[in-house]
């Protein structure tokens, strides 16, 4: 079994892999979190783990990201009983109750404390007990274990009569994508949306991110997952994009490569 763990500090990292190889888990580990999305399809791991300490704004879009995937090896039977790749946050003191909401509603399937005591990660251990636990039940459903994972609403929703006509209204596309500004370096997450193949609109988590960008700008580190829940299929790519237009809180990208 592989675990990939994506954090920044040294001794965070090493009583993770001691707790990970107790339980038999081969860890991969990446400080770079856009370098981690760029090849979780490869990896295919049955666990990930990243730190809310290194990655305090992103951790929520790696994990929308990651949760439609399902590692390749999957030869023991049992790991159908659950959706892979589970998800385990590193949290600090500081991790609001908010936070531990949104965590909730994306399905991460546990939270541990980074200052818990030497050695292994008591917290750590516990989830990893009980994600044993539930390997070993029977199977389920199979319109149980197809559900995808739940993600984070990015609008709050309308009263009935101000929805817009359904003609008018944009359709979400299933896929996600993510980008460094090439002006600031800033990892920039959000929703998108009417992706054709060619363009598609995107709304950022922090508009702040996507001001420096004029129309005509190129990106050239994003990634774009191409999402299918009709089959258990999905893509992930590294792509090229130019900015169409930029109202400061909302974009129009043209996929280039």
């Amino acid at each position: 079994m592989k675990a990939l763990v994506i954090a920044d500090n040294e001794k965070v990292i090493k009583r993770t892999n001691l707790t990970l190889e107790k339980f038999g888990y081969d860890t991969i580990v990446y400080r770079w979190l856009l370098k981690a999305l760029d090849n979780i399809e490869e990896i295919s791991p049955h666990l990930i783990i990243i730190s809310t300490k290194d990655y305090p704004r992103h951790w929520k879009t790696l994990t929308q990201f990651s949760c439609w995937s399902k590692p390749s090896d999957t030869t023991a039977s049992s790991f159908d009983v659950i959706q892979f790749p589970q998800v385990i946050l590193i949290a600090g003191d500081n991790f609001s109750d908010e936070e531990r909401d949104k965590a909730n509603t994306l399905n991460v399937a546990g939270i541990f404390n980074d200052d818990d005591g030497d050695g292994i990660y008591a917290g750590l251990e516990k989830i990893l007990s009980d994600l044993d636990s539930k390997l070993n039940r029977p199977k389920v459903a199979e319109d149980s274990k197809s559900e995808p994972c739940k993600s984070e609403p990015s609008e709050p929703e309308q009263p009935e009569e101000n929805k817009p006509d359904e003609e008018e209204e944009l359709k979400t596309v299933p896929c996600s994508f993510v980008f460094t500004n090439p002006i600031t370096l800033a990892l920039v997450s959000g929703a998108a949306r009417n992706f054709n193949g060619k363009t598609l609109e995107f709304t950022p988590d922090i508009p702040e991110f996507i001001r420096t960008l004029s129309e005509g700008t190129s990106i050239n580190a994003a990634t774009l997952r191409i999402l299918d829940d009709t089959e258990s299929t999905d893509s992930i790519k590294s792509v090229t994009a130019d900015v169409i237009s930029n109202d400061t809180e909302h974009l129009v990208l043209k996929i280039t490569a």
